[in-house]
């Protein structure tokens, strides 16, 4: 039992391979949750409609910022947050013409900048302990 849950400790603290799941998962969850909080329609075509313009400003800062050379450091995961937030903000005036009003820009501001480099920040504080205690 042991064993197991060491290999399973050990694939979550390894998550290098899979940090674009987790800055994915971050921008679909804000779509999510944003349209049960304001319940809008919470169909597969609105919940879309939020999260394209975010997923492909996270595929170009995922490329402009080269992330699977260092996918877990804190400045990657900022520069994330940041480059997802304004590109996507970007995209939703030019290409998808939906409004980015103040309180939108600030809100998802927080939720991507927050978690993008708050789970690189727990991760590197788990492995802190870890490490201490090894």
């Amino acid at each position: 039992m042991f064993a197991a849950r060491e290999s399973g400790a050990r694939y979550l603290l390894n998550v290098k391979r899979w940090y674009w799941v987790m800055d994915a998962g971050i921008v679909i969850s804000f779509a999510l949750v944003g349209s049960d909080v304001h319940t809008t329609s919470s169909q597969v075509s609105n919940i879309a409609r939020i999260t394209l313009p975010f997923l492909v400003a996270l595929a170009i800062a995922t490329v402009i910022l080269a992330q699977w050379r260092s996918p877990l450091s804190l400045s990657v995961g900022l520069l994330t947050g940041l480059t997802t937030l304004a590109v996507g903000m970007a995209l939703r005036n030019l290409v998808w013409s939906d409004g980015t009003p103040l309180v939108f820009v600030v809100v998802s501001g927080v939720w991507f900048i927050g978690l993008m480099s708050g789970w690189r920040l727990a991760r590197i504080g788990v492995l802190r302990v870890r490490n201490r205690h090894s």
